[in-house]
């Protein structure tokens, strides 16, 4: 580990080439700040760019991150909190941005959440397969807006069963399904279901009929 005082690093700063070099010109090495900040300013907007230079990354490789670490002795440190990127399964030439918190293991701990390749955002899942997948369970305090759906795909599904469930037929008109065919209809007037209807061992209707 080398140690440089801030005065050193003004002046490697002040030569306006842009990079701070440790340990010659491979960058490589450690830059520790003991106390204070480190800060990196310019009026052109500045990058921190952390680099892996292996040419041979294969599938879930650690390319780098940038960790927040704990050595609270009254715990059992070190504990880390961070951002870390890791390639995905196409060979070492995309990455995934992984979030996680209190973690052991900087390197190798499973992220709490995940930003794919893909777009994909996973919570507490690490193969996010939809836009936002969430491994548990959720709870909403505001309103929730989903599309419209169809019979045989509702906007309200099941993940073993997704041509069953509820969705929008059209304005004001909330339909049923189940094995992708409409079963009940309502709107403003009553229901509307298709099929029979028994209650206890009596049936009341059939096909088309409608109760209001």
């Amino acid at each position: 580990t080398k140690k440089i005082t801030y005065a050193e690093l003004k002046a490697a700063l002040d030569t306006g080439t842009g990079f701070v070099r440790i340990t010659g010109d491979t960058m490589t090495g450690d830059l520790n700040v003991d106390s204070g900040n480190l800060r990196v300013r310019s009026t052109s907007g500045s990058t921190l760019e952390l680099t892996n230079t292996s040419t041979t990354l294969g599938d879930n490789a650690f390319v780098g991150g940038l960790a927040f670490r704990n050595d609270d002795t009254s715990g059992s440190p070190p504990h880390y909190s961070g951002i870390k990127a890791r390639t995905d399964g196409a060979g070492g030439t995309e990455m995934d941005l992984e979030f996680y918190a209190n973690r052991d293991k900087y390197e190798t701990d499973a992220p709490h959440m995940i930003l794919r390749s893909t777009g994909n955002f996973g919570i507490n899942i690490a193969d996010a397969s939809q836009k936002l997948h969430v491994g548990g369970n959720a709870i909403i305090t505001g309103i929730t807006r989903l599309g419209n759906g169809t019979a045989t795909s509702p906007a309200y599904q099941f993940v073993d069963d997704t041509n069953t469930g509820m969705y929008r037929s059209s304005s004001d008109v909330l339909g049923f399904s189940t094995g992708g065919g409409n079963r009940l209809t309502l709107n403003s007037t009553g229901a509307t279901f298709a099929g029979t209807v028994t209650v206890g061992n009596s049936s009341i209707g059939s096909n088309t009929s409608h109760l209001a």
